[in-house]
């Protein structure tokens, strides 16, 4: 029965025309899908493509910039090694210095006078003073 209806409704060239509408929109909605799809694929490609050559770029030259750092670090810490040296050979320079004028103050020690009491260095009182002066000629006498 409804192989019959179909029939007829089909005999009907506005229902002719409606359903090759229709199978005409469905087929053309399928290829631009398809179509579609197929573009954006290709576009995601292209935008990996282009970002993989840009970050291909940015590291080589990021390669040319370390290698211009690392010479100038190169030539920064050579010449810091030899002003190290410099002062390291100063330094111990110095230190011998110092350990050879420690050993001859300890072997030859400074000669100092034996304080006098009374002397301008420990001044007494004049009462004082005599009396020390009237001691010493007493034990000299």
């Amino acid at each position: 029965m409804y192989i019959t209806v179909i029939r007829a409704a089909l005999k009907n060239p506005i229902v002719q025309w409606l359903v090759l509408t229709v199978l005409l929109a469905t087929a053309g909605y399928l290829w631009w899908g398809h179509v579609a799809a197929h573009y954006r694929q290709e576009g995601i490609a292209e935008c990996q493509r282009d970002h993989r050559d840009a970050v291909d770029a940015a590291n080589a030259a990021q390669l040319v910039e370390n290698e211009r750092q690392r010479a100038a670090g190169d030539r920064v810490a050579r010449d810091a090694a030899g002003d190290a040296a410099t002062v390291t050979a100063r330094i111990d320079a110095t230190a011998d210095n110092n350990r050879r004028e420690v050993q001859d103050v300890y072997r030859n020690p400074p000669s100092t006078r034996p304080i006098a009491v009374g002397s301008c260095v420990h001044p007494v009182d004049d009462r004082v003073q005599s009396g020390f002066e009237r001691a010493v000629r007493d034990a000299n006498s």
